[in-house]
């Protein structure tokens, strides 16, 4: 066993058995009805830039990073997005969005005057006072949602406070509000602990919250014993349900650490600044390594990457992975895996199965259209 795997299946077991009430794994019948449409939504980060260096930010953002998109690159993807049929949702996100004031307001007029709705995500760094706050947002007419960044990582720089300003501001304009919490091993009092620092403005937001992933500068600046685990295999991915534009201008399978990984990965779609975001979304509905990660995580991605390696006489260990983001880089982003993966996918009846439980789980048709083409061809 190669000494990477050796400290992978040296990590804590999963600790989805401990009596947790709160962010729990859920049903998966539950999981799928709460799913959005696949391309109903994209995720456009706008820059890798941030005015803060939280510990576990996955992408590693910071004051001294620049690389942002252009408007020029923005606005065709927002008419194209507008021509999706099935799109809904541009969310603006970073990096920090807020830090590009003026281009942010450019991305959510264009966006709410081609009817889409859009959301931006932020640290409210900007919320010194509710009329402030509130100044801020009359800039960004249009803005349907905003969602709030706050927790124990955020709040080592930005205070509670101009969280609980913002929620103000935007209940005033109307406009619908989320707090947004990264969670470690203990998600329900780490979550109570935001909900009673903002108890004066309960029922003016709601709360999403989502795992600390090991990746990113969490991989070496947040204790691994730390980070909330699970057993993969009882996980699907709602994150590839909602593709992201990056700040380099690539669209991968997710807002996570898709972006981060090697340029032509399996789950990057490539450029729409080159091919159009058309040919995007058809490089998305063909990808049956996409489809895999919606249906089962990348735990189904692992299963299929072990058999081919069996069939091939080899044998792909276990790592022990508990995080479904740090398992999808285990197999995506490392060149040996991700060409046995490859191959496991060519494979008929790996294509069969993603195809048929794409359409019985999702509804969705295209994979197995794709299949009757190539029997046809």
């Amino acid at each position: 066993m190669s000494t990477e795997l050796v400290h992978f299946c040296k990590r804590v077991p999963a600790n989805s058995a401990s009596p947790v009430s709160g962010p729990r794994l859920r049903p998966r019948d539950e999981l799928m009805e709460r799913r959005i449409p696949l391309a109903s939504k994209l995720s456009i980060i706008l820059t890798d830039r941030c005015n803060i260096r939280c510990r576990h930010c996955m992408p590693e953002c910071t004051p001294e990073k620049s690389t942002t998109l252009g408007w020029a690159d923005l606005k065709t993807l927002i008419e194209s997005a507008a021509r999706v049929p099935t799109m809904k949702t541009l969310c603006f996100t970073g990096g920090e969005a807020f830090m590009y004031p003026e281009l942010l307001a450019d991305c959510i007029a264009l966006t709410h005057r081609l009817g889409l709705e859009s959301t931006v995500i932020s640290n409210a760094f900007w919320a010194s006072s509710v009329s402030n706050a509130e100044r801020m947002l009359r800039r960004l007419p249009g803005l349907a949602r905003l969602a709030l960044s706050t927790d124990s990582f955020h709040q080592e720089f930005i205070g509670v406070g101009k969280v609980r300003h913002a929620i103000v501001a935007a209940r005033r304009l109307s406009i619908d509000c989320a707090v947004r919490i990264c969670h470690l091993d203990d998600p329900d009092a780490e979550i109570e602990a935001v909900r009673q620092q903002l108890a004066d403005v309960a029922g003016l937001y709601e709360i999403e919250h989502q795992p600390v992933q090991p990746l990113g500068r969490a991989e070496l600046e947040v204790e691994y014993d730390r980070i909330f685990s699970y057993d993969t295999s009882m996980a699907s991915c709602r994150s590839a349900d909602v593709h992201a534009l990056n700040p380099n201008g690539s669209v991968t399978a997710c807002c996570g650490g898709t972006g981060d990984w090697p340029a032509n990965h399996l789950l990057d779609f490539g450029k729409p600044a080159e091919v159009g975001l058309d040919e995007i979304f058809k490089r998305a509905q063909a990808s049956f390594a996409l489809h895999a990660v919606r249906l089962w995580g990348p735990a189904g991605l692992f299963r299929l990457a072990r058999a081919q390696a069996q069939h091939e006489g080899t044998d792909l260990p276990d790592p022990g992975i508990r995080n479904i983001c740090e398992l999808c880089k285990f197999l995506v982003a490392d060149p040996a895996r991700s060409a046995l993966l490859r191959r496991a996918l060519d494979a008929p009846e790996a294509r069969s199965e993603i195809a048929l439980a794409r359409a019985r789980d999702f509804g969705e048709i295209e994979s197995l259209l794709l299949l009757h083409e190539g029997e046809g061809a």
